[in-house]
């Protein structure tokens, strides 16, 4: 039926793609155009029995504004109403219009009779062409009908596309922040079923050296991390506090984790994993410390040299210069960042690298 068609099409891509062929079936028309139309430009045509072609040189050449079936709705204030072109315009005064012979007759083809509908919406308006030879019937007052009760249908089911297509843009967007971040971020379910993982956390798993997934669950490598790890992941899905623990390798080197009750608008769903590997190689926050502190070049790369444990004298023999230039560039840098001790450049930098921007 042409109402379960339309709103298969609301959430089914393929469905979605076959609607115009299905709209045209149900009242006999040979071809249709199902357009989007925001700030007068068609945003999405979808269409059947016109070749690709067509329907790119529709687009591409806004053939929209010629189109005197849809001009005429407009200017009747016939919009949601279905209508059919012989209501609006002779055939033979058709035969006549650019859009006929600019369009239609350009491609070989000879439409000239539309059944349809101009559904506004909050961006523009729904276009929906059913088409018929220049030389065929005129489409009955059932068929007419029948295109009226589909009509908000029509538009609800274009407004449900249009909310998905929001939401996944959101979600796209936020997954991509995720990304950026300097953990690895896992959530599952209350059972430790994976229903996210940003790009480290994906990068750990495939390596499946400390923590992996076995049939869509989150498993440790260790059986006693795996013990804790479904303790923790058990207790937050109950909405108590999760824990930390290690996920280690068999090097044993390991991944910390902590787990907390992960909630979306109030809702406890699962369980929020944020992973810290101290193996991973860092970031170079070099460029972080001159933005915020005004540090120059020299003094950024002598506190990563410090950081990864160099003492002052074998960073001065590393860089080929005297202990006494790299007491000055120190001396400097605690009066830039703060510190008081050579100790607290370390915590410094640990608390800087999160905010450090992923390469």
């Amino acid at each position: 039926m042409m109402i379960d068609a339309i709103y298969e099409a609301a959430t089914d891509e393929e469905a979605y793609a076959r609607l115009p062929a299905r709209l045209a079936a149900t009242v006999g028309a040979r071809s249709a155009t199902l357009q989007i139309v925001e700030g007068g430009a068609p945003v999405h045509v979808a269409t059947s029995y016109f070749t690709p072609a067509m329907g790119d040189y529709y687009v591409a050449n806004n053939i929209g504004e010629y189109d005197v079936w849809n001009d005429m709705v407009l200017d009747r204030a016939l919009m949601g109403r279905a209508l059919t072109s012989d209501t609006l315009l002779s055939r033979a005064d058709f035969s006549r219009t650019a859009f006929y012979n600019e369009f239609f007759r350009s491609f070989g083809d000879d439409t000239g009779v539309s059944l349809g509908a101009l559904i506004k919406t909050d961006r523009g308006f729904i276009g929906l062409g059913l088409h018929r030879a220049l030389t065929a019937k005129a489409y009955d007052d059932g068929e007419i009908a029948r295109l009226g009760d589909a009509i908000p249908h029509l538009k609800r089911m274009i407004d449900i596309r249009s909310r998905l297509g929001g939401a996944a843009k959101h979600a796209g967007d936020l997954a991509s922040a995720l990304d950026a971040h300097s953990h690895g971020i896992i959530l599952t379910d209350h059972t430790g079923r994976v229903t996210f993982a940003n790009q480290l956390a994906e990068t750990l798993l495939a390596a499946g050296d400390a923590l992996r997934m076995r049939e869509g669950r989150l498993v440790a490598r260790e059986s006693s991390s795996q013990t804790s790890l479904e303790a923790a992941i058990h207790s937050a899905g109950r909405g108590a506090a999760g824990g930390a623990l290690w996920a280690r390798r068999a090097d044993g080197s390991g991944c910390r984790l902590v787990v907390s009750p992960h909630r979306t608008s109030g809702e406890l769903i699962g369980a929020l994993i944020l992973i810290d590997d101290p193996a991973r190689p860092l970031v170079d926050f070099r460029a972080s410390l001159r933005a915020l502190y005004g540090l120059t070049a020299a003094e950024a790369d002598l506190a990563r040299r410090l950081f990864e444990g160099l003492s002052p004298q074998e960073a001065a023999n590393a860089r080929g210069v005297a202990l006494s230039t790299i007491q000055s560039q120190l001396k400097s840098i605690r009066a830039r960042t703060g510190i008081r001790r050579q100790s607290e450049l370390a915590t410094l930098i640990a608390s800087l690298l999160p905010l450090t921007p992923a390469r």
